[in-house]
């Protein structure tokens, strides 16, 4: 399969990643055209209304070096030092420009007529991505306790709740 990418516009690529063109976006990547994709992605919504548009701004953005394996701070959350960790995570997250599916400024999009929009296709990306992130910097100690939370936003209320109770007991000894 040739790569379709070199018949684009020189600063726009059309693709929806969710459907056939996704070993396209793949096989351009291997063949090192990615510069032209840093600059704008749009995912269009199958012909209907307008299409869903992810730039390099954009916090729906993963650049090619964002992996589920990253290492985004080198404090690992052991169940004493929330606090620290909590600032180190929201910093690099900040950075990053993830920070607002944490605080729940980006939320899950609802289903349209029973069926995920693309923008949905996309918070479930990045929410994965953040999952995968948060996960390494936790004490594998503290894995089976947290390994089925379902969206980065319910993290920091864990482990939030968590802290306030152990302050308590505490409190009360």
């Amino acid at each position: 399969m040739i790569c379709s990418c070199a018949e684009t516009e020189k600063n726009n690529l059309i693709i929806d990643l969710f459907l056939h063109e996704k070993p396209s976006y793949l096989l351009c990547l291997f063949h090192g055209i990615r510069a032209r994709f840093l600059k704008k992605f749009i995912i269009t919504k199958n012909g209907k209304d307008e299409p869903f548009v992810i730039t390099s701004q954009s916090p729906y953005f993963l650049h090619p070096s964002d992996s589920p394996g990253a290492i985004i701070t080198t404090i690992k959350f052991d169940g004493k030092n929330y606090d620290l960790w909590e600032m180190a995570v929201k910093t690099s997250l900040k950075s990053k420009n993830k920070l607002s599916f944490i605080d729940g400024s980006i939320i899950k999009p609802d289903l349209k007529d029973g069926v995920i929009t693309e923008e949905g296709k996309a918070w479930e990306m990045v929410n994965s991505m953040i999952v995968s992130w948060i996960m390494n910097v936790i004490d594998p100690k503290l894995h089976k306790s947290v390994a089925y939370v379902d969206s980065a936003q319910n993290y920091g209320k864990i482990f939030r709740n968590d802290m306030q109770y152990q302050t308590y007991l505490k409190s009360t000894n």
